[in-house]
């Protein structure tokens, strides 16, 4: 009985030993590059040209910019019903401005800590769009 108790405790320190070991490596904090494409919907799916930018990510904000720099919840923007699941991260978010309004949704999963995939489904008044991006860690933050 001691022996079945004993590898019982064994095992669930160990499983649980991995678990936090998985946390901490499916993001890496630091400069990211990101490459994003855009798709509009109803344009007979006009393709947008592919960019590239480059960004700080950290662990309190694991939300990449788009592709103009600018991410849901700065200025004008607000970032809402964010979670946190394993390695993927998915919010929502919406945009007030005079331009026109616009909502959305991401979701982005990380990688071994050094590369993601996601998508950002954006809505205005005139088009639906979506953006698919990719990244890939570079290193750490200059400061």
């Amino acid at each position: 009985m001691k022996k079945i108790i004993f590898l019982f405790l064994f095992l669930s320190i160990l499983l649980f030993s991995n678990n936090l070991i998985a946390e901490e490596t499916y993001f890496k904090e630091g400069l990211w590059e990101i490459s994003s494409k855009m798709i509009i919907k109803g344009q007979g799916g006009m393709h947008m040209p592919a960019t590239k930018i480059k960004s700080c990510i950290s662990k309190e904000d694991m939300i990449p910019p788009t592709d103009s720099g600018t991410k849901p919840g700065d200025g004008k923007c607000r970032t809402f019903n964010k979670k946190i699941s394993g390695n993927t991260v998915s919010w929502e978010f919406e945009c007030k401005d005079p331009e026109g309004d616009m909502k959305g949704k991401g979701t982005i999963t990380y990688y071994k800590g050094y590369k993601f995939k996601g998508k950002l489904t954006i809505i205005t008044r005139e088009v639906s769009m979506e953006q698919e991006m990719e990244g890939k860690w570079l290193g750490p933050c200059k400061k």
